[in-house]
């Protein structure tokens, strides 16, 4: 039964952020929606109950340039996570170093036309996967770099 009452105050603690975002997109006039998925919607496993998961699907732009519930969720993050983000992934790492928080991205697309001022250590232009990785990686120290045992593009860069 208490499990029982701590999804129901997961769903209500959902609808709520729902509600704040649509005020957010109603004054900004944005069209980047926000959603958290609910706790009770996916299986629960015992790493879960040290460390619960909160899935926000929304546009992010950056600390300076994203939608206040987005803003907030980011800042009461543990963890930042970008699993193929696309366009945010230097964001996504730029916004964990600034708030000093553990990350893992696994990027993807280079973007290199959206972009164009990136350049690697060295001073080459950020043109091929392998540059976006070194690019990156060089924006901290402490960033590493692994594999994922999975199909596609797999490397992960982290900072603990």
């Amino acid at each position: 039964q208490q499990e029982q009452e701590e999804e129901q105050e997961e769903e209500k603690q959902v609808e709520v952020k729902e509600q704040e975002q649509e005020e957010v997109k109603e004054k900004e006039g944005e069209a980047a929606t926000t959603a958290a998925v609910p706790r009770a919607a996916v299986p629960r496993s015992p790493l879960e109950t040290m460390m619960p998961l909160h899935h926000i699907q929304a546009e992010f732009l950056g600390l300076l340039n994203s939608a206040e519930g987005v803003l907030t969720a980011v800042r009461s993050a543990g963890t930042i996570l970008g699993m193929h983000p696309d366009i945010p992934t230097g964001h996504i790492v730029d916004a964990a170093i600034a708030l000093r928080k553990p990350f893992a991205v696994v990027p993807c697309c280079v973007f290199a036309n959206v972009f164009p001022d990136r350049r690697t250590p060295d001073g080459k232009l950020v043109a091929s996967y392998e540059d976006l990785l070194d690019y990156l990686q060089a924006k901290h120290p402490d960033i590493q770099r692994a594999e994922l045992g999975c199909e596609g593009r797999r490397v992960v860069l982290y900072r603990r």
